[in-house]
Parts: C-alpha cells; structure tokens; sequence
C-alpha cells in the first residue's frame, strides 16, 4: 500500500505513529486526516534507504512529544510494535491508545497502559475530534505555572 505523505522531519514537535501494516488501510485514512489538520506525523515512511532501522526508529521515538499505537490484534502480535512500545514506555513518551478492533491486551500491556485514556476508532462517533484534541490540546512539554504566593506561617512547636 503507497505511503500517503512523507514521515515529518524538522525541529518542531511530532508524533510517532506505531501500527500494523495489515491495519494500514485504516490507519493511513487516519493519518491523512490529522496530517491535513496540521499534526506533525513520524511513521515508517521516514526510515532511510540504507540506514539502520532500528537506529532510526529509536530516534524518532525519543524524539517525539506522543506516540500513537493503533492497537489491534495485529499490531499485539507485531514483535516490532511491541518493542516500540517498550521503549516508548522506558523513554516515557506520552502514548496515546487507539483501539482498531476489540483486542485485549496482554498483562505487561494493560499493566502499563491500564492508567491511559483509550480511544476506540469504531465505536467513538466523536473519535477524530476526541485525538486531534488530545494531540492539539495538551503538551508534554512541562509549562511553568507561576507559584502561588508565599504565606508567612508562625513557626510550631512540636
């Protein structure tokens, strides 16, 4: 299946999309659209001729504010997939669930992602507005909030 755009590569933040290529119908509509909507997208498309995929991938993913995971029965049998998601995990990038089918996810899986808000391409009528939401709206970049004023408290005896 052709490569819909390029894989983004710049300075400015991106996300890593993580997929199975069975799934990549599905997945490539999804990405054209938040492409269009101005996310900067990093998938397999951005691995150079010649070079060190691993080493490649690696990269993008430690560079990425998210990390997308189209979750599926496919992609839960990928060894690729899964060792993106480790190392997404281990490097504590940001991941965002997508749910393609109604795969479980195996126990180190839902371990780790159990405290993540999922969404569920098929049955969420409001799926594309609720992930560009969560891809526009929140950073992972740390914002510096003001600190509140000091209060001079007495000092207790205890």
């Amino acid at each position: 299946m052709k490569k819909p755009f390029p894989a983004y590569r710049g300075t400015e933040p991106y996300v890593f999309v993580c997929y199975a290529h069975s799934d990549a119908a599905r997945v490539y509509a999804d990405l054209e659209a938040l492409n269009s909507e101005g996310i900067n997208l990093w998938y397999d498309e951005g691995i150079t001729a010649g070079s060190s995929w691993r080493a490649e991938i690696a990269t993008a993913i430690k560079g990425a504010s998210r990390f997308l995971f189209f979750i599926s029965g496919a992609s839960l049998q990928s060894t690729h997939c899964l060792r993106e998601v480790d190392f997404a995990l281990n490097n504590e990038i940001e991941i965002v669930p997508i749910y393609l089918d109604d795969s479980t996810l195996p126990g180190e899986l839902e371990l780790a992602l159990s405290r993540l808000h999922a969404l569920f391409r098929e049955s969420d009528s409001m799926y594309m507005d609720h992930l560009l939401s969560s891809l526009k709206g929140g950073s992972s970049e740390r914002i510096e909030r003001p600190k509140p004023p000091s209060k001079i408290t007495k000092k207790r005896a205890w």
